[in-house]
């Protein structure tokens, strides 16, 4: 019998505890995973088209976290399954056309992934929390090579929850429970605390991480005594403003799109969960309601959104290997830009594009075709 390759990938879908999706995932589109309710295989990955049109992109799923991007438009997400009292995470890589693959494991036992994040080098970054002991949870940050090798990047004092990279690919970590700072990583792994205690509202954790088009870092803290959140935004020199108040009690995950509206997904414990959105002005609506379970903290957890090409001229292509005689190849073509969320990289003394602003240069690691790493400086732009 002539086995087909579909069968092939189902097969292996229905053994990792995933279904392949139904729709593709399109230009523009916003991604929710939302937890489902208790047990495995609970989970979902929903899509939304920017008119709010949703649709089922990934169904049985195990308690599933942090989504992101990577360069190639594949989507990454954290998993976890509990097998008899022991949690076992996986980050999982689903391609647009449905295809889905292991990335990474390794992350040792009870190591509960939340959210994801990408440096310019195509590092993926997992901020997580080690369950073994309930009273002394704190938190691993885990960096992942594009070849899947999982390494201990750092750690923080409380529960792991949201990650964020800065353009100098510095890696901001929230920690929870009694700690309630935001750690500040060097490339480098060296820790620094960037906002503690002091900068919340007594009985406020940080859960959510994510830059603005201005290089603030915006995060959801929440009450869990008070059941409300709130929306704050802290300056490069950790000066705070209050972006919105009077959310639910757990909003988490955020992303932006092209036009600067922010959505936030929010897991109230007692409640279906929701995806806000608010305007560049901060205007606030629903844009997604009634997600999840209706108690047991099974709502919207975490936001990607998958970036449209902008059609800009992107840095030039690495010289080919050397030929038979030992001549060097010729350089490769100019690529399109290379796209997240706002923000632009561009090949450096290109022209700005319409509509981004010009915030600085970049460095930007790759292997040319021989296999040797090599270094390009982009210049960075973001549409405000």
């Amino acid at each position: 019998m002539k086995t087909t390759l579909k069968t092939i990938l189902t097969s292996l879908a229905i053994a990792a505890g995933l279904s392949i999706p139904a729709v593709r995932a399109a230009d523009n589109d916003l991604f929710a995973s939302i937890n489902g309710g208790p047990g495995n295989g609970a989970g979902f990955v929903y899509q939304y088209t920017p008119a709010g049109t949703q649709s089922t992109f990934l169904s049985g799923l195990n308690r599933p976290r942090g989504l992101a991007f990577g360069s190639g438009g594949n989507i990454f997400m954290a998993t976890n399954t509990n097998t008899a009292g022991v949690n076992n995470a996986t980050i999982v890589q689903v391609a647009p056309d449905g295809t889905i693959t292991t990335f990474a494991t390794g992350f040792g036992a009870n190591n509960f992934l939340e959210a994801l994040a990408f440096d310019s080098a195509g590092n993926l970054f997992a901020n997580s929390s080690n369950l073994s002991d309930p009273d002394n949870v704190f938190g691993t940050v885990f960096k992942i090579t594009p070849d899947g090798a999982v390494t201990t990047f750092g750690s923080v004092l409380g529960q792991g929850f949201g990650l964020a990279i800065d353009s100098s690919d510095n890696v901001f970590a929230a920690s929870g429970s009694t700690d309630r700072t935001i750690y500040r990583f060097t490339p480098a792994g060296v820790r620094t605390v960037f906002v503690g205690p002091s900068a919340f509202a007594t009985n406020q954790v940080p859960i959510g991480l994510i830059f603005d088009s201005s290089g603030n870092l915006v995060v959801t803290a929440v009450d869990g005594f008070a059941g409300t959140g709130e929306i704050l935004k802290f300056a490069p020199d950790t000066t705070k403003t209050v972006f919105a108040t009077g959310l639910g009690g757990g909003p988490r995950g955020m992303a932006y799109d092209s036009d600067g509206n922010l959505f936030v997904a929010e897991v109230p414990p007692t409640t279906a969960g929701d995806i806000l959105k608010f305007s560049p002005s901060g205007t606030r609506s629903t844009f997604a309601s009634g997600l999840g379970s209706s108690s047991g903290n099974g709502g919207a957890e975490y936001l990607a959104i998958k970036a449209a090409p902008c059609g800009c001229v992107g840095p030039q292509g690495p010289a080919g290997p050397p030929g038979a005689t030992g001549a060097t190849g010729p350089a490769g073509p100019p690529g399109p830009g290379l796209v997240s969320g706002a923000t632009l990289l561009m090949k450096q003394g290109s022209a700005a594009p319409a509509g981004f602003t010009k915030l600085g240069t970049t460095d930007f690691q790759y292997k040319d075709l021989a296999g040797k790493s090599q270094k390009v400086v982009l210049d960075v732009y973001q549409k405000p």
